[in-house]
């Protein structure tokens, strides 16, 4: 009786430590699956590869017990070498980032000839106990007890090392798995930074590249807006200039003119004005309302105002004097109260000089520099038919000297043929 209840309680022991010990195996597990869990929440938001290193090693080592321990990633055939460990002193880490061509050469050399490759490839090297050496020597950091070797893609592999744990146990199978299966979540978290580094890389790209074909399209714009300006400068100058061509009188010429540089400026009023020094006279023309009190002012102030842009007389004569802006906000010209927002002050020579200007666009807004340009432009081609007017007016006055000559001539021609007749009957007689 007492030994079949010695048995009975044996019995009940090893059932009961059956039970503790699967509990505890099932507890462990479900802490490795939070841990897994968290490990997949942690490192899939990090974007830095360096900074997953970091924080799946410190997670790896809180989980499995270990105070050391390493992760190698490696790229480049092993020439890009980068480390992040815990509790291996600095020789045994720089061994390893030194030994990055000798580590592809043993291990991942073969990558270079396969055509595909599986993804995620996870193989367990040596567990509980230390890696063996070869012809390839590697120098494992000492006291490496689990090394996981990884391959995320033909580019980009590496290795994972733990230390002994700090209770002395040896890794048991399902912290094997455990470790395999970190090594997985590791490799996610790497494969999503690379491609989110991938995806900046092509943004930066594409943001490069459009701020290239944006400025390529703002120069093309910019280039396509000068040619239409100067082709708008040409046809202005071109209408201009054979508009004026049959022109020989200089108000006509004055008015003419200004009728289409206000036309070509669209502006509502404008006026212009000639001094003739060899006459001592003014020519006026005008348009707009705004213009019609212009008669008011005092020729002797605008004469004035207009012989200040020439310093000596021979400016009159350099072609960077012929024809000058005048800005609206010239103290003279507000002075002179000139309806004026846009001038000009021009002059062929010495004898010859005025004074152009607009004001109120139909459009309201204000004029441009490309308006002044052409308004420049415009004046110089002026300046070409006023000579040309003043060498016909010169011509007219020497052939009307010479008609008159010719007609003095004529009649002392006859007075003298008169003359000569009377003689001639005087001495017949």
């Amino acid at each position: 009786m007492t030994d079949l209840m010695s048995t009975t309680n044996n019995s009940d022991n090893n059932l009961q430590e059956a039970h503790h010990k699967r509990l505890a195996d099932l507890e462990r597990q479900a802490y490795q699956l939070n841990i897994l869990n968290e490990s997949i929440r942690e490192l899939t938001h990090l974007e830095d590869q360096e900074e997953i290193l970091e924080k799946f090693l410190l997670i790896l080592l809180g989980a499995v017990g270990a105070s050391k321990g390493f992760v190698l990633k490696l790229e480049q055939y092993g020439k890009s070498v980068q480390l992040e460990a815990r509790g291996f002193d600095d020789v045994s880490q720089e061994g390893l980032r030194q030994s990055g061509s000798a580590i592809y050469s043993k291990f991942f050399s073969h990558l270079d000839s396969l055509e595909d490759m599986l993804p995620k490839q996870v193989r367990l090297v040596s567990i509980n106990e230390v890696p063996e050496a070869d012809s390839h020597y590697i120098p494992w950091p000492g006291n490496t007890m689990a090394l996981v070797q990884w391959t995320l893609s033909a580019k980009c592999y590496g290795f994972i090392g733990l230390g002994a744990k700090i209770n002395g146990e040896d890794f048991l199978g399902r912290e094997v798995d455990f470790l395999l299966s970190m090594a997985e979540v590791f490799m996610d978290a790497l494969k999503l930074a690379r491609s989110s580094e991938q995806v900046k890389m092509l943004n930066k790209d594409l943001i490069t590249k459009n701020q290239q074909l944006t400025s390529a399209l703002a120069h093309a714009q910019k280039a396509q807006t000068d040619l239409d300006r100067q082709l708008f400068h040409f046809r202005a100058l071109s209408e201009t200039s054979r508009e004026l061509s049959g022109i020989f009188d200089k108000k006509k010429l004055m008015d003419s003119f200004l009728l289409m540089a206000q036309g070509t400026l669209s502006a509502k009023s404008g006026f212009m004005m000639l001094f003739d020094m060899s006459e001592d006279s003014l020519i006026m023309v005008r348009r707009g309302d705004k213009t019609k009190d212009l008669h008011k002012l005092d020729e002797s102030s605008i004469k004035k105002f207009i012989l200040s842009f020439y310093p000596s007389p021979a400016c009159f004569s350099l072609s960077d004097f012929k024809v000058q802006s005048i800005q609206e906000d010239h103290l003279s010209v507000r002075s002179l109260n000139m309806p004026l927002d846009i001038g000009i002050v021009f002059s062929l020579d010495e004898n010859y000089f005025g004074i152009m200007g607009f004001c109120s666009k139909i459009t309201e807004s204000e004029f441009s520099q490309d308006e002044e340009e052409i308004l420049t432009s415009l004046t110089r081609s002026f300046l070409v038919s006023l000579e040309n007017v003043l060498s016909f007016e010169i011509i007219q006055k020497l052939n009307l000297d010479l008609g008159r000559r010719n007609y003095e001539l004529s009649r002392t021609i006859d007075e003298l043929r008169q003359t000569r007749d009377s003689l001639n009957v005087l001495q017949k007689t």
